[in-house]
């Protein structure tokens, strides 16, 4: 006895033997069972997303069958309410890279494959983009003081700015740290002290700036 599995076809094949021996017959009954293509799948069954970026995902799909489907299309929209993009695919293709999308915002992506038979398969997912980095300072300028101090001046982007951290150390293993409002630009460096500077956003810090006065050199760096 032979066990199959639910919405499996099989190809069997009987083979009949016969043999006399001391007046009586003896038969020899055999079969061989082969199973056959699946013929309740459709295209497609998977679905799966990678190379996520801030601004593109790739959505690949599976099994490919050229021979029952007509072309693919792909359906993309920011959840809840973004606007609905569609893309035709050749029949051969079994993935694309959905460009110009937003940062950090979760997408719906549904995959229809349109059969020669006149049937529509689909199947949906959810992608998200990664979020964008966050800008950095654009640009810092370490002037020369009296007394060998220095004067640390710098320039950030302003959309979103929330204001800047500044963490000292000195050559005692002293350290401190500091929030300044927006609108702080400078601030001063003593000889054998060190200053890193970085911009804060509400979703975190950019990357930020390191600037040293080396003592008794007027070194700066």
């Amino acid at each position: 006895m032979m066990l199959l599995q639910a919405w499996t076809c099989t190809r069997q094949r009987m083979s009949l033997e016969t043999e006399e021996k001391e007046g009586s017959i003896l038969i020899n009954l055999s079969f061989e069972s082969a199973p056959l293509i699946n013929t309740y799948v459709l295209s497609p069954t998977v679905v799966s997303v990678s190379d996520s970026s801030p601004h593109q995902i790739r959505v690949s799909w599976g099994p490919l069958q050229p021979n029952r489907v007509q072309r693919y299309v792909v359906e993309y929209g920011a959840i809840p309410s973004g606007r609905v993009q569609s893309i035709t695919l050749q029949r051969q293709q079994n993935s694309t890279l959905l460009t110009g999308l937003k940062p950090g915002t979760q997408y719906l992506v549904t995959v229809s494959a349109v059969h020669a038979d006149g049937k529509e398969r689909a199947m949906s997912v959810r992608a998200c983009t990664q979020e964008a980095p966050l800008p950095a300072l654009v640009d810092y300028q370490l002037t020369k003081m009296q007394h060998q101090d220095a004067q640390v001046d710098w320039y950030g982007h302003q959309e979103g700015l929330m204001g800047y951290w500044l963490s000292w150390e000195r050559q005692n293993s002293y350290t401190s740290s500091v929030y300044l409002r927006p609108n702080s630009h400078s601030t001063r460096l003593t000889p054998g002290s060190r200053v890193c500077i970085s911009p804060v956003y509400s979703s975190g810090r950019g990357k930020g700036i390191c600037c040293a006065a080396e003592r008794n050199t007027g070194w700066l760096n």
